[in-house]
């Protein structure tokens, strides 16, 4: 079966969509299937490639972008890591201690 495609450009389209619903949003983000929904019928017609992005596609590709999002807040929060949105973690052997130690 052909899995939908997306793009970054695609990601942050969704992204703006719901932040733009955030009012329809529950406790931690969790939006109904009527926003999901609502995302497809926004994103679906400009897909350039891959199947149909339907609202449980939508929903299933939040829930991983959330994932990533708790991931890196987390790491932020901790001693010794670092972020930025040019490098993302900028991982090296300098890290190697820090990462035992998290791990």
């Amino acid at each position: 079966a052909t899995r939908a495609s997306w793009s970054p450009e695609d990601e942050m389209e969704l992204i703006r969509f719901l932040i733009d619903h955030r009012a329809e949003a529950g406790d931690g983000f969790n939006f109904k299937t009527a926003t999901f929904n609502a995302a497809s019928a926004v994103l679906d017609p400009k897909k350039q490639k891959g199947a149909t992005k339907t609202g449980k596609v939508c929903k299933n590709k939040w829930g991983q972008l959330k994932g990533i999002y708790l991931v890196i807040a987390e790491l932020k929060g901790q001693s010794g890591f670092k972020w930025d949105e040019k490098h993302g973690a900028d991982i090296d052997n300098d890290m190697e201690s820090v990462w035992d130690a998290y791990v």
